[in-house]
């Protein structure tokens, strides 16, 4: 494709882009939107079931978790219930 070119809609009904040539090692190429797109980008982490066990099995952020739910409950419990901490 030709710097400043612009392409046609594609599959998805998508907006054409123009795409830029640019000097970067990293980013050889940026394209430009001429309006709103159909895409969906998903931002959820490709994160295995193992992978979260072994994070938890330290015991540092189990019992961080846990202590800080303990405190939010507390906490919430107060909006709901005002002054039942003293009998």
């Amino acid at each position: 494709e030709e710097s400043g070119k612009v392409v046609k809609r594609d599959v998805n009904n998508n907006p054409p882009r123009i795409v830029m040539k640019t000097n970067d090692w990293d980013q050889p190429e940026i394209q430009l939107s001429t309006g709103a797109s159909n895409q969906i980008n998903y931002i959820t982490p490709v994160v295995a079931s193992d992978d979260i066990k072994a994070w938890l099995s330290l015991n540092v952020n189990f019992f961080s978790i846990l202590a800080l739910l303990t405190v939010g409950g507390i906490i919430e419990i107060q909006r709901f219930f005002p002054d039942t901490l003293y009998w």
